[in-house]
């Protein structure tokens, strides 16, 4: 498999307001499947706590910001050579 996955923490320390005040953000989820057939990837258990919405896709550009969002079954399907940014309200 030729896919990466990463976990950005909206509530992480070094994230500062103007005035350097900690504040938060959304949590992003980044996956990327750089193999040229489509893959399945399903969200850990640690990482799924509902609300994860695609923010992105490159294989669909046309998809609204985050309408449509990921199933109970925490699969996501990204199709061959694409990125898909899944955002998370806190």
């Amino acid at each position: 498999m030729r896919t990466l996955c990463m976990f950005m923490n909206g509530t992480a320390p070094e994230i500062r307001e103007a005035r350097g005040q900690c504040t938060g953000d959304a949590d992003f989820l980044w996956l990327l499947n750089a193999h040229h057939e489509p893959v399945s990837f399903r969200i850990s258990h640690e990482l799924y706590h509902g609300g994860w919405k695609i923010a992105f896709d490159t294989a669909r550009p046309t998809l609204e910001i985050d309408k449509e969002a990921v199933k109970r079954n925490r699969l996501v399907q990204l199709a061959g050579r694409s990125l898909v940014l899944l955002s998370h309200e806190r």
